[in-house]
């Protein structure tokens, strides 16, 4: 600023210098110039364009950078929701019994439970049972073993069918659970049905001596009786002299029912849907024995051959066996 300022300080002294025609002499330290006239209007003219080209420069612009500092702004977070939902609860119902009562899930106190079968799906007959001899004739001679014929396994239920075949042949069957053999005593229970129109066939579900020794190591009957009747219980005496003590009842075995047989060290008792129907306590069976479900023609007194047209179902819901705990 301070030589612009000093240029138009000698541009205006110039200028009036040569406006009155006046020799102008600059002095310095050191010598003395006489400049003309003419020589100072020129010099003038050019400072004074000099003069005119500063002047039509754009005054300058401060151009002022601001960086601001960091800062640390609060953004709100999404609100996220959680929904949970309620557990699932799946309740498994027990199978529907076809005889309207479940099998029971334990035994009675004192006893332990060592096979039972209930739903009978995938049970392999020839597995589970033994039978007796095929083409063995039954008790009253009439009729004739074959179990594998006449017995099925369907979903909830076991059935037997003793019928008349193609040759007039009564078959018959029994059924050994491979369950429980050799055991020296023993609850054993069946819930079944038999057929009202079962004419010359009857049950004889019984423990037999393991060593075949009869009468002498006895035998316990139950339930024992033609299809239909009501069913009698019998303990045969453990003696080569034979004897029994029976037991009759009046309900008849054309019903779901829960048979029992529980045999203790100098006892017997049979139930009838969980009801006494007899305690034996004479000479009972003290060896090892095995539980036979026996199904066979009608034999004694006023038995009847079976009818060829008669055809005798016998369904079993369920079957358990315990031992003495």
């Amino acid at each position: 600023m301070a030589t612009n300022t000093r240029r138009f300080a000698a541009v205006a002294a110039a200028g009036v210098l040569a406006l009155t025609g006046v020799a102008v002499v600059t002095h310095s330290a050191a010598d003395t110039t006489t400049v003309s006239v003419t020589q100072l209007q020129a010099e003038a003219q050019r400072l004074a364009a000099d003069v005119d080209t500063y002047a039509a420069q754009p005054a300058p612009t401060a151009t002022v950078t601001v960086t601001p500092a960091p800062q640390t702004i609060p953004v709100p977070g999404p609100t996220v929701t959680v929904t949970q939902a309620a557990p699932t609860v799946t309740v498994t119902a027990p199978p529907v019994s076809p005889s309207g009562q479940q099998m029971p899930a334990t035994e009675p106190a004192g006893w332990t439970r060592v096979y039972s079968a209930e739903d009978w799906t995938g049970v392999d007959l020839n597995t589970a049972f033994a039978a007796y001899p095929a083409n063995w004739p039954d008790t009253s001679k009439h009729g004739i073993y074959s179990a594998a014929t006449n017995t099925t396994a369907t979903p909830g239920l076991l059935t037997i069918t003793l019928k008349t075949d193609q040759a007039g042949v009564h078959r018959v069957t029994a059924l050994q659970p491979n369950a429980g053999k050799g055991q020296l005593y023993g609850r054993y229970s069946v819930r079944a049905k038999m057929d009202a129109n079962g004419r010359g066939y009857k049950t004889a579900w019984l423990l037999w001596p393991d060593d075949g020794a009869w009468p002498a190591h006895g035998e316990i009957d139950w339930p024992e009786g033609n299809i239909p009747s009501a069913p009698s219980a019998f303990a045969h005496y453990a003696s080569t002299a034979g004897g029994q003590d029976a037991f009759s009842q009046s309900v008849s075995n054309t019903g779901w029912h829960t048979y029992t047989i529980e045999w203790s060290p100098g006892r017997v008792v049979f139930y009838l849907d969980d009801k006494v129907v007899g305690v034996s306590t004479k000479l009972v069976p003290s060896t090892p024995m095995h539980w036979v479900l026996q199904c066979e023609t009608e034999l004694g007194a006023g038995a009847v051959t079976p009818p060829a047209s008669t055809v005798a179902t016998i369904q079993i819901d369920w079957i358990t066996i315990a031992t003495r705990a």
